[in-house]
C-alpha cells in the first residue's frame, strides 16, 4: 500500500517552531536552520516531522537517526524504506511505498511556457503546445517529469530532454513506470511515480501530534 500524507502551512508551528526543530536529529535541525526563508525552514521541518510520524507507527523511531542523502541530494533512510517529499507553497507532500517512489506538487503560477520550452521532450511539446490550456497540460508534464526523475534517484541532474512524460507511464531501463494523480487542492498539481499500475493509495491530511513524535 502506497501511504501519502499532505499537510497546507499555515502559523501553528510560529510559536512552537524551535520545540518541534528539537525532536529532531541534529543533523537535521541544522539542515533546516540554513534556509532564510520562514516558508522554507517550515516546510521541511513538516516533511521531517511526517517522516518520524510515519518511523514511530511502524515501531522504527529510531531509524530518523539513519538520515542521509544521496549523491543526487535524494535523502534516503540507509535501512532501505522507500520514501519521497515534495513541497510548493503552502503544500508539503511526504510518500511512503514498499518500493521505490517519487512524488512532486507544484502551486500552479503564471508562467510563460516559451521560456521554459527547452526542458521539454519533443512530444511533451506538442502536447503542452495543443492543449486547450498549455498552463495546466504544461504543469501536469512537469509534475510528473519531476515525479519520476525522484522516483528513480537522479533528480534533475541529466538532460531531461529525453525522458518524455507526456503519457500514462514511461520507460526506463527496462522497468515500466506508471503516474498516479494526487489531487489535493485546485491550486496545485501533483502526481506519484511508482512501480505499479494500480496502486491502493491512502491518503490523509497531516496534523503535528507530540504523541507521534516523542
Amino acid at each position: 500500500m502506497m501511504k501519502i500524507l499532505y499537510h497546507e502551512l499555515d502559523n501553528s508551528l510560529d510559536i512552537d517552531f524551535e520545540s518541534y526543530l528539537q525532536l529532531l536529529p541534529t543533523q537535521m535541525q541544522d539542515e533546516i536552520r540554513r534556509y532564510r526563508n520562514l516558508n522554507d525552514r517550515k516546510s521541511r521541518l513538516i516533511s521531517r516531522l511526517m517522516l518520524k510520524s510515519h518511523l514511530y507507527s511502524s515501531n522504527q523511531s529510531s531509524l530518523i537517526y539513519s538520515w542521509n542523502r544521496d549523491i543526487h541530494n535524494k535523502p534516503f533512510i540507509s535501512n532501505g524504506i522507500n520514501f519521497n517529499i515534495s513541497h510548493s507553497g503552502d503544500i508539503v507532500l511526504f510518500a511512503t511505498s514498499n518500493l521505490p517512489i517519487g512524488i512532486d506538487v507544484e502551486f500552479k503560477s503564471d508562467l510563460n511556457f516559451d521560456e521554459l520550452i527547452d526542458f521539454f521532450h519533443e512530444q511533451e511539446i506538442s502536447q503542452i503546445s495543443n492543449s486547450a490550456s498549455i498552463k495546466s497540460a504544461f504543469f501536469e508534464i512537469w509534475v510528473k517529469k519531476e515525479a519520476f526523475l525522484k522516483a528513480i534517484g537522479i533528480g534533475l541532474t541529466i538532460d531531461i530532454r529525453k525522458y518524455n512524460c507526456s503519457n500514462k507511464s514511461i520507460f526506463y531501463l527496462n522497468k515500466e513506470w506508471f503516474f498516479h494523480r494526487i489531487d489535493i487542492s485546485e491550486e496545485y498539481e501533483s502526481f506519484v511515480c511508482c512501480l505499479e499500475s494500480n496502486p491502493q493509495i491512502h491518503i490523509s491530511k497531516y496534523i503535528v501530534n507530540l504523541k507521534t513524535l516523542l
